[in-house]
């Protein structure tokens, strides 16, 4: 069974009631869905009023978080440190939702066509 873990891109666009991203959540009804802490945090940021607030705590109720630990902070620090000697960059949250979802097997899904390719991760943009 595949392990399903949505970036925050993805959460944003259910959250707005974008049908492509609620289809692709929805397909996934049977299987493993996740997202990671860091993900928590910018829904948090973004969610300016209580409707909200309400709504991204409702969609979180209904996945499994991914947390950060420290050997998969170890990797990102390792990984921001071979983009930053190879001259590219990487968004540090970014960063830290592939090294989470790759530590926990997952497939991740994210929006964004720049997310950070890592080797070992099941990354899709859709």
């Amino acid at each position: 069974m595949t392990r399903h873990c949505y970036d925050t891109t993805v959460l944003i666009d259910v959250l707005r009631g974008r049908p492509n991203a609620a289809r692709l959540v929805r397909s996934h009804a049977e299987e493993e869905r996740a997202t990671t802490v860091v993900s928590v945090y910018e829904l948090s940021l973004g969610a300016t009023t209580a409707e909200r607030q309400r709504a991204a705590l409702e969609l979180l109720e209904s996945l499994r978080l991914l947390g950060l630990e420290s050997d998969t902070a170890w990797v990102a620090g390792e990984a921001m440190r071979r983009f930053r000697g190879e001259g590219r960059a990487a968004p540090l949250r970014d960063l830290l939702v592939a090294t989470i979802a790759r530590a926990g097997g997952c497939r991740l899904y994210t929006l964004d066509r720049r997310f950070p390719a890592l080797e070992g991760l099941d990354l899709r943009v859709v």
